[in-house]
């Protein structure tokens, strides 16, 4: 994507990669961890966040499974 701004959360973390993209007023956090592990992050985000996208059915707030990955607007 050519439009927005990306910004790329914690670059030091080996197991998980986080960023944000801006645009037009909108936000989007992309979280995805790329073990076998159980994980547990924090990227600050809004309460009104919703879900977009994920691999799960439901959201495990700052814990992240195996191999999931979720999308966040606001």
């Amino acid at each position: 994507m050519k439009f927005g701004d990306f910004e790329l959360l914690d670059a030091d973390d080996a197991e998980v990669f986080a960023y944000r993209r801006h645009y037009n007023g909108q936000t989007l956090l992309v979280i995805s961890n790329f073990t076998s592990d159980t994980l547990n992050r924090h990227y600050d985000r809004p309460s009104e966040a919703k879900v977009l996208v994920g691999n799960y059915d439901d959201d495990a707030g700052e814990t992240l499974r195996p191999y999931e990955t979720k999308v966040y607007q606001y």
